[in-house]
């Protein structure tokens, strides 16, 4: 449950033409009720989120190290909204395996 609603939230946000480009599980926030159950998830922290529709290219701000994507890493490339889906990608691996899938120090970049 938890997965489906950060996805649908992303989803929400790409179809509002916002990326918000610092997925991570830090900016994630689950309610749980008294009896241990999710009652509520939402995505926080939209400090360096940015507009679909412009020409996006990396900024001077970077997201959280090991959640960013390679093309965000890469100079002045574009990118898009797929940073939020490779970043979803790697808040499910961490969650199902308790790892990063590329292990390294905080600020490495990788």
């Amino acid at each position: 449950m938890i997965f489906r609603e950060i996805a649908e939230g992303i989803n929400y946000c790409h179809q509002n033409n916002i990326i918000h480009k610092d997925l991570k599980p830090e900016n994630i926030l689950v309610n749980v009720n008294p009896k241990g159950k999710v009652t509520q998830v939402k995505l926080a922290d939209f400090g360096i989120a940015c507009k679909i529709s412009t020409s996006l290219y990396r900024s001077k701000v970077l997201s959280s190290p090991g959640y960013e994507a390679p093309e965000c890493l890469q100079g002045d490339r574009k990118f898009d909204q797929t940073v939020d889906s490779y970043a979803l990608g790697v808040v499910l691996f961490n969650l199902v395996t308790g790892k990063m899938p590329y292990p390294g120090k905080d600020k490495e970049v990788i």
